[in-house]
């Protein structure tokens, strides 16, 4: 199954229609809200970094249903940066594994998106250029707490191809 959304603009995100699509599947309000968190991150990333303006940006979000996962697609014309440092910068914050990732990040403007994708999702794969995030959760879905490491080895750099 598919299932595609595009829109142009933050003010024009389906919040409303993508949190009762994944309360279809996981059947509680709970869980929907934690892993809207991710894809609000993804989307708000997205227009952040875009090459239009926040009210201007074109997003296209894929959502695919295989295998008893839900893959949630995020795509956007943003300035490239690449995957790779970022998730070697991540990981040289994680040195100090007792303190959470909301800790080592304490009040700065960015820095906490992919933190909360990791804490939502139950793997996070960057495209190399960052134009693509790809959101995965396996079903049913739960929600852990984990340790910045284990976070941390659920982000992938790579395409997904399916």
């Amino acid at each position: 199954m598919e299932y595609k959304f595009n829109f142009i603009g933050y003010q024009n995100y389906p919040h409303q229609v993508l949190f009762d699509f994944f309360y279809m599947y996981f059947k509680d309000n709970e869980k929907a809200a934690f892993f809207m968190v991710a894809i609000t991150e993804a989307i708000c990333n997205a227009c952040r970094y875009n090459k239009k303006f926040y009210d201007r940006a074109k997003i296209d979000i894929t959502i695919k249903y295989i295998n008893k996962s839900l893959i949630v697609s995020i795509k956007a014309d943003t300035y490239k940066t690449k995957a790779k440092m970022i998730k070697d910068n991540l990981f040289k914050l994680t040195k100090n594994n007792n303190a959470c990732w909301h800790e080592i990040i304490q009040d700065k403007s960015s820095g906490r998106g992919i933190w909360l994708m990791l804490q939502s999702c139950d793997r996070v794969i960057l495209e190399p250029d960052m134009q693509t995030v790809h959101l995965v959760v396996y079903l049913p879905y739960k929600i852990r707490k984990l340790s910045n490491k284990k976070l941390l080895n659920k982000l992938d750099i790579g395409v997904l191809e399916i």
